[in-house]
């Protein structure tokens, strides 16, 4: 183990620079980097990021820290679960600052931010939590629905999910099709004639499709009942 005091987490980052220079240091935690933020002076507060990946104080390359702090992370294995959760929201397209503005609340322009950014105003249904989320952040995350209450799984929404399909002929009377889905779920059907003599691609594409289709119908239904009740019916109210 190393001697280091900051290493160790015996010496923040607060404490790196001598109070009497009328300024601080902040440790910001990215993946095995920290960023360090300086500000000096007396009128104004002059910041520049410095991303380093090794001990500012011994040297050693870092391993992962806590935010604002040189202290050390670890795993408590005996507690840590991961998680899987549906929510339901209502979205309006902003920039940063207009949610900023909107809300009178200052806007974070942390690692980059720029009051330009893209992205949307997010209200959680349960509850009713507002956040503003980037908007590569939020086309990654959220599907749009097509009735205005939220109450149902539209066909449009079906085939927006699956998306196009790719088809081909496997022998004489049989055609397969797969479907790339959004989320990168892979779906393969088949269909198949009796005869070899009435054989028809396009049927048999049809055929495949739709039943990928009613597969995607009912996975989506699943997904949006547990959004609007959430586990065991405990949110929501909906029978």
């Amino acid at each position: 183990m190393s001697g280091c005091k900051f290493c160790n987490g015996k010496f923040h980052g607060e404490n790196l620079i001598d109070p009497g220079l009328h300024g601080e240091c902040i440790f910001v935690q990215t993946n095995k980097t920290i960023g360090m933020q300086l500000a000096v002076g007396n009128e104004g507060i002059l910041r520049r990021t410095f991303k380093i990946n090794f001990c500012p104080m011994c040297g050693q390359k870092l391993k992962k820290l806590s935010p604002k702090t040189g202290i050390r992370q670890t795993k408590n294995k005996g507690n840590e679960m991961k998680y899987i959760g549906v929510k339901i929201i209502d979205a309006i397209a902003m920039t940063r600052g207009e949610f900023s503005e909107k809300h009178g609340k200052p806007a974070s322009l942390d690692n980059g931010g720029m009051l330009e950014d893209q992205g949307y105003e997010v209200v959680y249904e349960i509850g009713g939590y507002c956040a503003w989320s980037p908007k590569a952040v939020f086309d990654a995350a959220y599907f749009p629905m097509t009735d205005s209450d939220g109450s149902k799984i539209s066909s449009s929404m079906v085939d927006a999910f699956v998306g196009e399909v790719e088809s081909n002929q496997l022998d004489e009377k049989t055609t397969h099709v797969k479907a790339n889905m959004l989320t990168g779920f892979v779906q393969h059907e088949m269909s198949s004639c009796v005869d070899p003599n009435n054989y028809d691609h396009k049927i048999g594409t049809d055929i495949a499709s739709n039943r990928i289709k009613d597969t995607a119908w009912k996975c989506l239904g699943f997904v949006l009942q547990w959004g609007r009740c959430g586990l065991n019916g405990k949110i929501g109210g909906v029978e």
